[in-house]
């Protein structure tokens, strides 16, 4: 009886030291990750280059980038090791704004694309990049729009 105490009690003190070494683990990526959603957030408004009149619609959106492609486990352009940072960062914003700034999501709902074949699809796509160049070029450029 004596040697069953003592070994659940040996059971429950290492199972207490394994739950403080998982906090200490937990803490430590959450601390690694945010540091990386920070560089990738960084790394994101260098990308952007906006004039400065549009400073806070590159942050807005820089965070929003970082947020949305830094997610763990999520498959994102960001959790890939096969790309540098700035691979990453020019998929994720060029990615963001096609969705957020452009017609491309209206243009690709499922009702749209009904009957489309595979090159309007692409003619879709295609277009959408060019209004990604744009919005780019005016916010870099300083102009309205």
């Amino acid at each position: 009886a004596a040697n069953i105490k003592e070994a659940n009690r040996l059971a429950q003190e290492t199972e207490a030291r394994r739950e403080a070494t998982r906090a200490r683990s937990q803490e430590q990526r959450a601390r690694q990750e945010e540091a990386y959603r920070q560089v990738f957030t960084e790394a994101v408004l260098h990308n952007l280059d906006f004039a400065p009149r549009y400073q806070a619609l590159a942050r807005k959106i820089a965070e929003k980038v970082a947020k949305q492609a830094t997610e763990v486990a999520s498959g994102r352009v960001g959790r890939t090791e096969k790309l540098t940072l700035e691979q990453k960062v020019e998929l994720a914003a060029r990615a963001y704004i096609r969705h957020r700034y452009t017609g491309y999501e209206d243009r690709m709902s499922p009702v749209e694309l009904v009957g489309l074949d595979e090159e309007a699809r692409r003619e879709i796509r295609a277009d959408a990049q060019g209004e990604v160049d744009e919005f780019l070029w005016e916010r870099r450029q300083g102009k309205m729009g």
